[in-house]
């Protein structure tokens, strides 16, 4: 009897991601469950590298005038049109292919992780009708598309996204027995490049007085222009996350706390961080984002603090406390 085959899609290479997370250098939670199915040997495997040279398809596909996410997609129906089903990390790359299943031109089902909410219109309503299954990373894309596209709700789940504690054991380890903080003196620690508001950060940082030691780790097109001699941006020559997550936990094992500073954005933001935040037993500051399930304050791990205001900034990190 054949084994059935699950394809896992990205706009990035999977094939990458399982490869660091099968070498212990990624958290599992970012091979989307395919590290369970990948040893449970009833069914073939298959992770997609978006980043692969390719077929001479996907060399004349890149030569067209289209969005990245439609070329990988075009590809994605002829490649794994044999597949029994393909799994989309991201929406953005199945919208294409739900089209494409709804008109009878691809076999394979489809399974598509939303991660925002999806613009009213009949190019979404027609991609879904294609989609046979629908999950969601918060409760607030959940209830925004189902409302836009009633008709998804029967194929539709909530999914949420947890931390891969195992992988985190050393560094939270590691932090439980760091040296301890100089007298008055707080070490902040920010990463992350996607809806960063880094200069509202530093904005609300100048207000805040006595010895800091901050360090964010950023992409170029979000970097903050900062002169206060506390502050050290690095990775502003890259456009991508500057620091493989490895090293960027023995940053995060030495610091008191993490922030995450987000442009206001309806849509799931700052998620990484904060379950690398949780799962270290960090102190955290993150902008208000309905797109988090949880409650920062009410579990007691942190503060919120509300979007594009430096004072906010100012405020939340004057109610840390400044020793252990």
């Amino acid at each position: 009897m054949r084994m059935k085959s699950v394809v896992l899609l990205n706009s990035y290479s999977m094939r990458r991601a399982f490869d660091l997370w099968h070498a212990g250098r990624s958290q599992a939670h970012h091979v989307w469950g395919f590290a369970a199915l990948a040893s449970a040997g009833d069914l073939e495997i298959r992770f997609d590298d978006a980043e692969a040279p390719g077929s001479l398809l996907d060399s004349l596909l890149r030569r067209l005038p289209l969005p990245r996410t439609v070329q990988l997609q075009l590809g994605y129906l002829f490649r794994y049109r044999s597949a029994d089903a393909v799994y989309a990390a991201t929406y953005s790359v199945a919208r294409l292919l739900g089209l494409a299943r709804a008109v009878g031109l691809f076999r394979p089902k489809v399974i598509a992780l939303a991660h925002f909410p999806l613009r009213p219109g009949l190019v979404d309503r027609l991609a879904l009708r294609g989609i046979d299954r629908l999950l969601f990373l918060s409760h607030a894309t959940e209830r925004a598309v189902l409302h836009r596209f009633p008709a998804a709700r029967g194929r539709a789940e909530y999914l949420g996204w947890a931390a891969d504690l195992r992988f985190y054991a050393a560094a939270h380890q590691q932090r439980s027995q760091r040296p301890a903080t100089a007298p008055g003196r707080l070490r902040i620690v920010a990463a992350g490049k996607d809806n960063r508001d880094y200069e509202t950060f530093v904005r609300g940082l100048a207000g805040v007085p006595g010895p800091l030691q901050v360090d964010l780790f950023c992409a170029r097109d979000c970097a903050p222009s900062s002169t206060d001699p506390r502050v050290t941006v690095q990775g502003t020559a890259l456009v991508s996350k500057p620091l493989p997550i490895q090293e960027l936990l023995l940053h995060y094992a030495c610091a008191d706390v993490m922030v995450i500073p987000m442009l206001p954005v309806d849509r799931v933001a700052g998620l990484t961080s904060l379950i690398d935040a949780l799962a270290l037993g960090m102190p955290v500051l993150c902008t208000r984002n309905a797109g988090l399930d949880f409650d920062i304050e009410a579990i007691g791990c942190g503060f919120w603090v509300d979007p594009a205001d430096p004072a906010a900034w100012t405020l939340a990190i004057g109610r840390l406390p400044r020793e252990r």
